[in-house]
C-alpha cells in the first residue's frame, strides 16, 4: 500500500501572545522629539497627584499644582516619562487606544518597539496582544521566515516546507524578545495538497 502525503503551503500567518502584567515605573528620559517641562516631570508621577511644589528660580518662585486626578497616562507615556512593560498594561493605562506599533520596556531597562493588538480581532476579541509572528504573503515583497521556503502556486507566493516532495514539517522561531507571557493565539491560512497522515487508514497517528 502506497504511503499517504500531504503539501502545505502558508499564505499567512500571524502569532500574537498575551504579556503577564508588570508594574509601570516613572522614566528619566524623553522621547527625544521634546523636553518635557518641570509641570510633566513632577505631574505625570502618579504619587504628585494633588500635590503644590514651590520651586526657587534666581529671585523669583514657580508653583507647580498638579491635579487631583492626575495627568493623561497617554500624555505622559508621549513624553517618555512613564513606562509600559506590556501591550496589555498600555490598554489597561490608555483606554481605547488603537492597535499600533508602541515602545515596551524590558525588565532589563531596554526599550523594544512591538506590534499591539488593541481590538483582540485575531484573537478572543480582547485587546493588549503583541504580536510576535506575522507573515502575509499577499503583501507587496513579503518573504517567507527563516526555515521556510518561497514558493510560487497558482501565480501566488506561498511558504513551503522544503523544496522537495514527501511527508514531514520544517518549523520556523519567533522571539517572544524575553517577555513574560500567560497565552498565545494565532490565526493561519493556506492551502494544501494531498491527504493528511491522521486520516489515512494506513497510519498509526497524526505525525
Amino acid at each position: 500500500m502506497s504511503s499517504s502525503y500531504c503539501l502545505t503551503f502558508l499564505l499567512s500567518f500571524i502569532v500574537l501572545l498575551y504579556e503577564a502584567n508588570a508594574s509601570s515605573g516613572m522614566g528619566h528620559c524623553t522621547t527625544g522629539y521634546r523636553t518635557p517641562s518641570l509641570y510633566h516631570q513632577y505631574c505625570c508621577l502618579s504619587a504628585n497627584n494633588g500635590k503644590a511644589f514651590k520651586m526657587n528660580e534666581s529671585s523669583s518662585y514657580t508653583y507647580i499644582f498638579c491635579p487631583t486626578a492626575g495627568l493623561p497616562k497617554a500624555l505622559c507615556y508621549s513624553l517618555g516619562l512613564i513606562k509600559f512593560y506590556s501591550c496589555s498594561e498600555v490598554l489597561e493605562n490608555i483606554p481605547n487606544t488603537a492597535s499600533g506599533y508602541y515602545s515596551i520596556s524590558q525588565s532589563n531597562g531596554s526599550i523594544v518597539s512591538v506590534y499591539c493588538d488593541m481590538e483582540g480581532n485575531n484573537c478572543d476579541g480582547n485587546g493588549g496582544w503583541m504580536r510576535i509572528g506575522y507573515i502575509n504573503m499577499t503583501e507587496p515583497g513579503a518573504t517567507c521566515p527563516q526555515g521556510l521556503y518561497n514558493y510560487t502556486y497558482g501565480n501566488k507566493t506561498l511558504c513551503d516546507k522544503s523544496h522537495n516532495l514527501g511527508g514531514g514539517c520544517s518549523a520556523t522561531f519567533f522571539s517572544a524578545i524575553g517577555l513574560n507571557y500567560t497565552k498565545v493565539c494565532g490565526q493561519a491560512r493556506g492551502y494544501q495538497l494531498g491527504t493528511t497522515d491522521g486520516v489515512y487508514g494506513g497510519s498509526p497517528n497524526i505525525d
